[in-house]
């Protein structure tokens, strides 16, 4: 890729387009350059410290829309429930599974599929029941403690600042 292809925000665009007969073309050149060494940094250290053929991540694929109505997962979130025994006790398990078989069950959560994952679960968040009550109090609770979990570090970061700032 062209080093003035490398996408750097709308915002930073937007003034590079705005300003471009005031910055100097070296700098912003050297500016360029600097975060294709963060981009590229970043995705060095997001390897070293993912594993993407762990057990876990793989089993964190229910958290998307697509794949929570195939009939394979059910037995993902069992091991999920047992991964992470501090997010429930027995009774509180049988509760989240029970809720997970009554969304699997559900159609018209169907159509919402093809919504990103977040937007996804704020629907499902937001379903009542005919009773008015929340229809997935218990998983609510579950799957958010599962979306909470850290997925990045500011190593990268501290490494872009100290670069530019140095």
């Amino acid at each position: 890729m062209h080093i003035d292809n490398i996408y750097l925000g709308a915002k930073t665009e937007l003034f590079i387009l705005q300003n471009q007969d005031k910055l100097d073309a070296k700098k912003l050149n050297d500016y360029r350059v600097h975060c294709l060494n963060f981009y590229v940094e970043l995705a060095t250290q997001i390897k070293s410290r993912f594993s993407f053929n762990d057990f876990l991540l793989k089993q964190l694929k229910i958290l998307d829309p697509k794949t929570i109505f195939a009939e394979e997962e059910v037995g993902f979130l069992i091991s999920l429930l047992n991964r992470f025994p501090i997010l429930c006790n027995d009774d509180y398990a049988e509760h989240i599974n029970s809720e997970w078989r009554i969304l699997q069950e559900c159609t018209e959560i169907k159509k919402y599929c093809s919504k990103p994952v977040l937007e996804f679960w704020e629907i499902v968040f937001t379903l009542k029941n005919d009773l008015d009550d929340l229809m997935f109090p218990h998983l609510k609770k579950f799957i958010t403690a599962l979306l909470c979990l850290p997925h990045s570090s500011a190593a990268h970061e501290r490494i872009f600042f100290s670069a530019f700032y140095n």
